[in-house]
């Protein structure tokens, strides 16, 4: 008779080994899971190629000696805008006579999707309605996009940065049908 087939401390033993063993693949499977998803996340993140605004157009910058002022005649107030093209975009500067600095800057894109720049950018720090869209902030920074519907594929056609952060609901994310 055979006295280690039914004795406890094989199957204490087949046990330890299963939970090792399903410990093992969990944490595995975890681990391949969060590369997988980082790697993905860093490629669509350097993917985006919506241009940053350099250093002398952003707001609250006096106006660069290189502007185009061709808009100016349509707007005899104390604001105008002046054309800058910056690696092949065109960037349109808002600029106070009265305060002598840049107050607003903006360009449009073509093919970049809300959820590009916010693998880009981070999560947005507000978002404003409208009936034909939304403009979603990240502080200073903002986007137009359409809302037909409302998701991460939803594209962008202007990219704007303000002198101030505007004020505006908190990002409570992809909410559609309120």
């Amino acid at each position: 008779m055979n006295n280690d087939e039914g004795s406890p401390f094989l199957w204490r033993h087949a046990s330890m080994v299963r939970a090792v063993v399903m410990t093992v693949a969990i944490l595995s499977i975890t681990t391949f899971g969060a590369i997988f998803f980082y790697q993905t996340w860093m490629i669509k993140a350097q993917a985006s190629h919506v241009p940053e605004v350099p250093e002398y157009l952003l707001p609250g910058q006096p106006v660069p000696a290189q502007c185009d002022y061709t808009w100016r005649a349509y707007y005899p107030s104390n604001t105008f805008y002046c054309r800058n093209v910056v690696d092949g975009t065109f960037m349109y500067a808002e600029y106070s006579q009265s305060r002598k600095i840049i107050t607003r800057v903006s360009y449009s894109v073509d093919g970049e999707t809300v959820g590009d720049l916010i693998l880009a950018w981070g999560i947005p720090t507000g978002i404003q309605r409208y009936n034909w869209g939304v403009e979603i902030y990240w502080g200073k920074r903002s986007v137009w996009a359409s809302t037909e519907p409302f998701t991460p594929m939803s594209r962008i056609f202007l990219v704007a940065y303000t002198l101030k952060t505007p004020d505006a609901s908190a990002w409570h994310g992809f909410i559609n049908g309120e």
